[in-house]
């Protein structure tokens, strides 16, 4: 349940009804009653992070009881998790150390969506799949992203649809047929994970539960917050490079999309097989 200031307040009156105290004795709940009470009961203002509250303990234990044994038929270098995340790389840090108040930058919305792909032992890490919102942007120079080295698609909304899915998996399979291999595949259930199912002959797709992926997907038990934090710290450190050039202070986290790409695929190679191991072991489907 979330609690708010004014919950604590309505419930500070509803105790007051209930114990018979007329109103004109109320107390008046100013900002500094409730300052008082939240320091005197060590109350902080938290966010609430994703949907891990919505789950039913008990059917999200019988699902991973049914996803170990569809895991217990494949090796740990056979079972694949793949998902997406989007990667606002042109924002820069909105909190900063100061002995005042400063004024905040205007923030960046542009916004990349990455799929990752990995598998139980670690093993494989698969090259990023890069989702953007334009065709040919100015900073690729009219080169092709692979020319970069970079596995690019895009669309308005710069999201996973599914002929973008379709020749994802249709891809991954082809690479499976060549080593002879039959691999599981988990997804949440996302409606762009659509596909044509007659073209595919060494994937077992298996898609989570609505609202179960922030408990039993491996990658968002941690890698790619691991990968979000490594591409954070190499922004912040290209800015500082910048300033030793002269750059502006107000230019210095200025990137372009090329240049976002090339600092992401670094910190994904950062996010070490232990990372990904860890990450499956807690998510508790092996």
């Amino acid at each position: 349940i979330a609690v708010t200031g004014d919950i604590l307040r309505a419930k500070w009156r509803w105790f007051a009804t209930e114990e018979g105290i007329e109103p004109a004795d109320w107390l008046k709940l100013s900002d500094g009653w409730l300052s008082a009470f939240k320091k005197r009961h060590g109350l902080k203002g938290q966010r609430l992070h994703g949907e891990a509250a919505s789950v039913n303990q008990a059917e999200l234990e019988k699902e991973r009881t049914a996803l170990k044994q569809i895991t217990d038929h494949y090796a740990l270098r056979d079972s694949f998790n793949m998902d997406e995340t989007g990667l606002f790389g042109k924002m820069p840090p909105n909190r900063t150390l100061a002995t005042k108040q400063l004024s905040g930058r205007k923030k960046e919305k542009h916004r990349l969506s990455y799929a990752f792909t990995i598998n139980a032992d670690g093993s494989e890490k698969l090259a990023p799949l890069v989702i953007g919102r334009f065709a040919n942007p100015r900073c690729f120079q009219g080169k092709k992203a692979k020319e970069y080295g970079h596995t690019y698609y895009w669309n308005l909304k710069s999201w996973m649809k599914s002929n973008i899915f379709q020749e994802y998996i249709e891809d991954l399979d082809c690479r499976m047929r060549r080593e002879n291999r039959n691999i599981l595949l988990l997804l949440d259930n996302f409606a762009g994970h659509k596909y044509d199912k007659d073209r595919i002959t060494n994937i077992r797709v298996h898609f989570f539960p609505p609202n179960m992926t922030s408990h039993i997907q491996p990658l968002d038990q941690g890698i790619i917050q691991c990968f979000k934090m490594h591409y954070r710290r190499l922004f912040s450190e290209r800015a500082i490079l910048r300033q030793l050039t002269d750059i502006p202070p107000q230019e210095l986290y200025n990137i372009n999309v090329l240049e976002i790409m090339d600092l992401a695929k670094e910190a994904w190679s950062e996010v070490t097989s232990t990372t990904i191991k860890n990450c499956w072991r807690k998510a508790g489907i092996l």
